[in-house]
């Protein structure tokens, strides 16, 4: 979806200057029985957006996971595993001028603040052989 201004004209490109950044994560395994495995961890990641660069294109923040899972061995070759993961994102804001392209005078402020909420559902069937 193009973000237009108010005249209707739209923007053609965006500085978005991203920087490098770590994540960590810890998770663990508990065989519960034979058949029966559970799965926990989390981690967190840096987002690269800068916040003098963020735009509504990318309102991209910090955040955190928690994961849950578990595993059902069907027999000796075969399993299937659940997951469950949330991210808690930082809130995040934007605050700079509104530009055409990285060269042109800037028209106003792109003012703006943006809320995430972020939930995985994952399931998967696993042959060995």
């Amino acid at each position: 979806m193009p973000i237009e201004r108010e005249d209707g004209t739209g923007l053609s490109d965006a500085q978005l200057k991203f920087e490098d950044i770590w994540r960590i994560g810890l998770g663990v395994n508990y065989q519960a029985s034979e058949r029966f495995k559970l799965r926990f961890g989390t981690a967190f990641d840096q987002a690269p957006v800068q916040d003098a660069f963020r735009t509504p294109r990318l309102p991209d923040q910090d955040r955190a996971w928690a994961a849950a899972g578990f595993q059902y061995k069907l027999g000796k070759n075969g399993a299937v595993d659940f997951g469950y993961a949330h991210l808690f994102i930082k809130d995040a804001s934007s605050d700079r001028l509104n530009q055409e392209t990285s060269i042109s005078a800037p028209s106003g402020p792109l003012v703006g603040s943006y809320k995430s909420k972020v939930d995985i559902v994952s399931v998967q069937y696993r042959l060995s052989f």
